[in-house]
């Protein structure tokens, strides 16, 4: 069947109200904040928003806010200006979603994509699950991407003091910008538009620096300070076992994220698939713009304690664009028809497949495994807001989304070890021992449980909470209504309510 522009219209406009309606529904999903990192925004949002500054209100002792930069809270300040209502605050990363997909598509068309490929290659990238979830999450990554796709078309225009402002804006929105804005001068320079480079570096400085000098001079947390970005790689920080650990195991996980963020797929085959694919498209095109940022950026990731699926997210559309820009030569177009239909097919299907849950759960799942169940979370929030004093602290995994919804103060009670939780397997990051001490000194006086499959730790505290009811330092409250996997505990004895 020959596509003749008419039909190809018609392919473009059912994919976009495919999408449409998808990116409808999990705006509607009435959950924001369960993904921990989302909801520290949103609480610090809210401490702009009352003339606190930038910090942590949800601590009992708030702390300065130093991990995260300021211009995803200061947005979302803005609108809760006018409401806290759910799907209101989700306007922002989705409308960020919206521009970063059209902005991609300017850029791809910069860099010689045709419009059907520009199309193509970012409806695939809006389609991935991973993306999809992050549009609908109270979380920095679409903000990054429609900044960072910016500083790229701008640096390619030439409008250098527009791509430095974009750039540095991105350095407010995650300090993972830095290569960006490295492999942006070093574009300008090794183009010999030394002019170009100062303008870009002057304005990016001006923009970035305030924000890195201030953060500098705040007192710094492990959990929630900048100084984590330290500790946690593999230049500054870890041991030299650890170091060859992560920067190894990174590798694999760089080479699975395209995979996973699309169809949630993940094993060694598709690492060594992706890495020969990796090498044969390089070799049979380069470009200087992206490739040396997506160099950069990935390096970066690489050599951070962390896995790295989520952040792969923002420039998805430019490893799309990688592959595509070589898949395009190959003579067989059949061939190439059929990989697309695949790829596109098993995309798609692994995106539609979470709506149900979605509509079950409130909200569209983050990985394989299920997420809380928002109506079982309300629950206890409501039990939390009726049952206990103002003056109440509440140790739970998802600490500042409880102070969001009960308006208690709220702590972990752990410091997260990434190392011990995500590259040591059977290893237990957190310990009985470490939330003890955490419950008495700061006079916790209930402690929440829910799964929190997603998350890495979650099994770990389970247990050593668990522990602490075993050793009469928590006793299980009754009467909750609360469904399976769900549970609220009092403290006991010199941790009880004054």
């Amino acid at each position: 069947m020959e596509l003749t522009p008419r039909l190809q219209k018609r392919i473009l406009a059912g994919g976009v109200a495919v999408l449409a309606i998808i990116y409808t529904i999990v705006w509607l999903a009435p959950a924001i904040g369960t993904y921990h990192d989302d909801a520290v925004y949103l609480v610090s949002a809210r401490a702009l928003l009352a003339g606190h500054g930038y910090v942590i209100d949800s601590l009992p002792t708030p702390l300065p806010q130093t991990k995260y930069p300021p211009l995803l809270s200061a947005l979302l300040a803005l609108f809760l200006l006018v409401s806290d209502n759910a799907q209101w605050l989700k306007l922002v990363p989705m409308a960020c979603a919206v521009g970063w997909f059209l902005l991609s598509i300017r850029l791809l068309r910069k860099m010689g994509a045709s419009a059907g490929s520009a199309w193509l290659v970012v409806g695939l990238a809006a389609a991935a699950p991973g993306v999809v979830f992050l549009a609908g999450s109270l979380l920095s990554e679409t903000l990054f991407g429609l900044l960072l796709t910016a500083t790229l078309l701008l640096v390619l225009e030439e409008r250098n003091i527009a791509a430095g402002l974009c750039a540095g804006a991105a350095m407010l929105t995650r300090t993972a910008a830095a290569p960006l804005i490295a492999a942006c001068l070093l574009t300008l320079l090794l183009r010999k538009r030394i002019r170009g480079a100062v303008q870009f570096a002057a304005t990016a400085a001006v923009v970035a620096i305030p924000w890195l000098i201030w953060s500098a001079m705040q007192v710094q947390d492990l959990t929630y300070g900048g100084v984590a970005y330290i500790a946690l790689n593999a230049v500054t920080g870890l041991h030299a076992s650890e170091k060859a650990a992560v920067i190894g195991t990174n590798f694999l996980f760089l080479l699975n994220s395209p995979a996973v963020l699309m169809t949630e797929m993940t094993n060694i085959w598709i690492a060594i698939a992706m890495f020969v694919l990796t090498i044969w498209c390089l070799f049979r095109r380069r470009q200087l713009v992206p490739d040396l940022f997506l160099f950069l950026y990935l390096l970066m990731l690489d050599l951070w304690a962390w896995p790295p699926f989520r952040f792969v997210a923002p420039i998805l559309p430019l490893i799309l664009w990688v592959v595509w820009r070589a898949v395009r030569t190959v003579k067989s177009r059949e061939l190439v028809a059929a990989s697309v239909t695949i790829l596109c097919s098993l995309t798609l299907f692994s995106t539609v497949r979470h709506l149900p849950d979605t509509l079950r759960y409130g909200q569209f799942l983050s990985g394989p495994q299920p997420p809380n169940d928002w109506k079982e979370m309300q629950k206890m929030f409501v039990w939390i807001r009726v049952n206990t004093p103002p003056d109440a602290v509440i140790m739970a995994n998802l600490d500042p989304l409880f102070y969001l919804y009960t308006g208690r103060k709220a702590l972990r009670g752990f410091t997260l070890d990434p190392f011990r939780t995500f590259y040591t397997p059977g290893a237990g990051p957190v310990t009985a021992a470490e939330l003890s001490a955490t419950l008495l000194k700061a006079r916790v006086t209930h402690v929440a449980i829910s799964p929190d499959l997603q998350f890495g730790e979650a099994a770990s505290y389970h247990k050593a909470v668990e522990a602490m009811e075993r050793g009469g330092l928590l006793e299980p409250v009754e009467g909750t209504g609360l469904g399976r996997g769900y549970r609220l505990l009092k403290a006991t004895g010199a941790t009880a309510l004054r």
